[in-house]
């Protein structure tokens, strides 16, 4: 198949040379796909892996317009964003192409807060925004000449029920083309999705899949260890260490202990939470993008948002509440189709979470902790299996009726033997069971 290049495309020549300046590589499927759709004014619902070009998809569109009528005066586009962290992401990227294509006078902002809508009185060409904000900013700002929206990893937006500011978003500016970009949209959403944006092509190229093929899911076993013991272990591992670490955490309370053991590591580390300010979080991405950082602690917080393509692993030191945003988590490596790997932490209470994440397509491999650090093992974690708690209904009936079977009283010659072999033929049966199950199911073949 022939590769999509920029140039092929019915693209504005200033915002042409721009993206040569760039040396770009040819257009990821998504950006062949959406990047037309958009420049035929299309409004589209677009589903793809983490980190397979949808920002550019969306920018490139709009720099376009801009570039063929410079003179035009208001907003033209509003980019909804979950997250401040992605918000000065998306300043940043939409800045820089700007600046590549010689757009002098080309402007863009980011409301972070509610102080900046309302003393803000300047009309930026492209107005960026979270869901919370976008309310006073059309109370502040005439929106009337807003001819594009765009929803940003829309279904974190929608995780954290911002639906009715979409929904209102949309209403207020019927004009306007709607654009919904996501890794990920359940069949639940995508109805209401639709209409909302009243989209003519819905553009899915995620295969069912939130994370690409190149990612692998390494599940860690922690074998009775604390999570910070887990943790610096897994970092004293020579693949691990061998480039740029992204740690999570799901409470700011864990953020602490992950970065006392990254500290024990020996590891220099940034680390960025919900509460920071514009210049904590910017000097954080700059110290770990440049190098200066191997190792950034952060919370889920962080996990949109941060486009940064040389990420050699992430760990998940606990898992998050909500199992979409694990998968998010595990695309912040493994950009743009390079090699990455997600490492979870596992202790007894995640297991149930951890089938749960194997079901969605974390296809895991299994290591486990060791006294001398971390290893390959071969299959899950064993002892957790091995629990009686909590033990398998259908397996607990079936050896209460091979003992009720042989009754206590007077024992036979061979009652042990027999029972033993009760229990044995009923354990048999259970795991045929389980193997039934899972072939219908179509399964992983590993289970945890």
């Amino acid at each position: 198949m022939n590769e999509i290049t920029f140039a092929s495309l019915d693209i504005h020549p200033d915002v042409l040379a721009g993206l040569k300046s760039l040396a770009l590589k040819p257009l990821s499927p998504v950006e062949a796909r959406a990047i037309p759709a958009l420049l035929a004014g299309k409004a589209a619902v677009v589903i793809s892996p983490t980190g397979s070009g949808k920002t550019f998809s969306y920018l490139v569109p709009i720099l376009d317009t801009y570039a063929r009528d410079e003179k035009f005066c208001g907003i033209r586009a509003i980019i909804v964003v979950p997250t401040v962290v992605l918000g000065y992401q998306v300043k940043d990227t939409l800045n820089r192409l700007a600046k590549a294509c010689g757009f002098e006078r080309f402007s863009t902002y980011f409301y972070a807060s509610q102080k900046e809508t309302e003393t803000r009185s300047a009309r930026p060409d492209v107005a960026i925004v979270t869901p919370r904000l976008f309310r006073p900013l059309t109370r502040s700002l005439d929106i009337s000449t807003v001819t594009r929206i765009v929803f940003d990893e829309g279904d974190m937006i929608l995780f954290d029920g911002f639906l009715g500011e979409m929904e209102e978003a949309c209403a207020s500016l019927p004009q306007a083309r709607k654009s919904f970009f996501s890794a990920s949209l359940g069949s639940q959403w995508l109805t209401a999705v639709k209409r909302m944006c009243r989209a003519d092509e819905v553009i899915d190229l995620s295969n069912g899949r939130i994370n690409g093929a190149n990612i692998a899911h390494i599940l860690v076993d922690l074998r009775g260890a604390s999570r910070q013991e887990g943790l610096a272990k897994v970092l004293a591992d020579p693949i691990v260490r061998s480039g740029p670490i992204m740690v999570f955490v799901s409470r700011k309370e864990e953020l602490k202990e992950a970065e006392a053991a990254v500290r024990s590591s020996g590891l220099k580390y940034m680390s960025i939470a919900g509460d920071l300010d514009k210049r904590a979080i910017n000097r954080a991405v700059r110290e770990f993008s440049a190098g200066r950082a191997q190792v950034l602690v952060c919370t889920d917080y962080a996990s949109r948002g941060l486009d940064l393509p040389s990420v050699n692993a992430v760990i998940s030191y606990t898992l998050p509440k909500d199992q979409g945003y694990y998968f998010h988590r595990a695309g912040r490596s493994g950009r743009f189709d390079a090699p990455g790997t997600s490492y979870v932490l596992c202790a007894k209470e995640d297991l149930t979470d951890a089938r749960g994440l194997q079901r969605k397509g974390a296809a895991f491999t299994f290591m486990a902790v060791r006294k001398e650090g971390v290893a390959r093992v071969k299959s899950a974690p064993q002892s957790h299996l091995n629990s009686t708690q909590g033990q398998n209904a259908y397996l607990t009936k079936a050896i209460a009726q091979a003992k009720r079977e042989h009754p206590l009283g007077k024992v036979k010659p061979g009652y042990k033997k027999k029972i033993k072999k009760a229990v044995k033929v009923a354990k048999i049966k259970h795991r045929r069971k389980i193997i039934r199950t899972n072939l219908g199911k179509k399964d992983l073949s590993h289970g945890v």
